[in-house]
């Protein structure tokens, strides 16, 4: 049964994009970049002259489709929006958010022989403004990782900002104060329940022990403003402390002498940290919704305060699980893009529910949007470079040959890849044996330079 919910699993190399929020799959994208150069011809002369006239970047020139049962409606939606006047935000898939207008009027077109899908062929033109602060106009094709790193920055800031300013209210009553700490403690506990069932428990539930230690400290003071600054000091502070277990350590200046007996060292893995991190967000958001599950503690918000506090919790652990991705040594294209996958779905999250939440805190809340909004572009961008300079995998089917000869095929123009090529084989389509292949498809992560 085909999966319409999934066009990737359709066809293979499908790239998210948007415009005006409306969003759609690309085919193709191109654009044009370079000066604008005016030539003059004189009647009777053999003389032509050339008048530099400034830069030229754009139009983007795009295919796309609408996929899934109901194309229709986002073809509608599309439609609306292909409508609406003035410059608007147009996501590019590999460039990430350009400001940009409609240039000419978009094409869309139905088939009989394409069911559930719809074509989409658009042109727009950049205006030059800068949609990330950081990068000018479309010129900054590429955002570096430390980029990627400060919008994460300004995410945890804005949750901070968040907590203390809900908790800081003046005519605040009581009860809502202790909904809002209790609130805080139900995050605490989904961490524990969560951070208990992993193989790292050993290491992040003394983490816990000390945060959830700070924060009964915290509370125990009689000036509401402190208590509020205290709380969500330790609240945004918390995934990092749990994310620090993930990180690389760097090579220490002194090893141990070679006369030491051997010890065996906890290798860090940013996999399973960004992993925890993105399932601790998916539970927080799913109480702050009001799930009935007996597998996530606590019970549903019944304040806005709690609300907010949820959703200030979950980008927090939201935007440590996009730092621990870039710790990640993404082994091909697919592994890079279904993390991608991963963070953007959450960053889409948290940020439609901080649209939801706006009318409750307008000012923190709107800074948090900001926030999640320069995280996904800045992602889209720094992912696009990252999916670019990896190789990608591929499926064969499999021939009348053994696992080495599959990898002499594929690595043998540098013998050094042979081994972690055939290894590579093996564990990726599970082998029982290198000398038998199989009869079903063979993933094959393709070497550079190989046929």
């Amino acid at each position: 049964m085909l999966d319409f919910a999934n066009p990737g699993s359709l066809l293979p190399g499908l790239r998210p994009a948007a415009w005006r929020g409306v969003t759609f799959w690309v085919i193709d994208a191109s654009h044009t970049v370079g000066r604008r150069i005016h030539a003059t011809l004189y009647p009777g002369l053999d003389l032509k002259t050339h008048d530099d006239v400034g830069p030229i970047d754009g139009p983007f020139r795009i295919s796309g489709l609408v996929i899934g049962d109901d194309y229709v409606a986002k073809t509608k939606a599309l439609e609306a929006v292909f409508r609406a006047p003035g410059s608007g935000t147009f996501m590019h898939p590999w460039l990430g958010p350009v400001d940009c207008v409609l240039l000419r009027p978009a094409e869309i077109s139905f088939a009989s022989d394409e069911l559930r899908v719809a074509r989409i062929e658009c042109e727009f033109d950049p205006t030059g403004d800068d949609v990330l602060s950081g990068l000018p106009g479309i010129g900054g094709l590429f955002a570096s990782l430390s980029g990627l790193l400060g919008a994460i920055g300004g995410v945890i800031g804005a949750a901070v900002g968040l907590v203390s300013s809900v908790l800081s209210v003046v005519p605040m009553a009581l009860a809502i104060f202790s909904f809002g700490l209790g609130a805080i403690s139900t995050v605490f506990s989904i961490v524990d329940r969560v951070i208990g069932a992993v193989a790292q428990a050993a290491i992040l539930v003394p983490v816990a022990r000390a945060v959830a230690g700070a924060f009964s400290r915290a509370i125990a003071n009689g000036d509401r403003k402190v208590v509020a600054s205290a709380v969500a000091q330790i609240l945004g502070g918390y995934p990092a402390q749990l994310g620090a277990a993930f990180r690389p350590l760097p090579p220490a200046a002194l090893g141990p002498s070679s006369e030491a007996p051997a010890v065996k060292s906890y290798v860090p893995d940013p996999r399973a940290g960004a992993t925890i991190m993105f399932t601790i967000a998916s539970q927080i958001a799913a109480r702050a919704s009001g799930s009935v599950s007996a597998d996530i503690p606590g019970r549903a918000p019944v304040t806005a305060t709690e609300r907010l506090i949820y959703l200030a919790a979950e980008t927090a652990f939201v935007a440590e699980g996009i730092s621990l991705m870039a710790e990640i040594d993404f082994e091909s294209r697919q592994d890079a893009a279904g993390w991608q996958g991963k963070a953007e779905t959450a960053l889409a999250g948290a940020s439609s529910r901080a649209a939801g939440l706006a009318f409750d805190a307008p000012g923190v809340v709107a800074a948090l949007w900001q926030a999640l909004e320069e995280t996904s572009g800045r992602l889209a961008i720094d992912m696009s470079e990252v999916i670019g300079r990896l190789q990608p995998v591929i499926t064969i089917e499999p021939p009348r040959a053994s696992a080495w000869l599959l990898a002499q095929h594929y690595a043998g123009d540098d013998p050094r890849q042979v081994v972690p090529m055939l290894h590579d084989v093996i564990r990726r389509n599970r082998l029982r044996h290198p000398a038998m292949l199989g009869a079903g498809p063979l993933e094959v992560l393709k070497p550079k330079g190989a046929p």
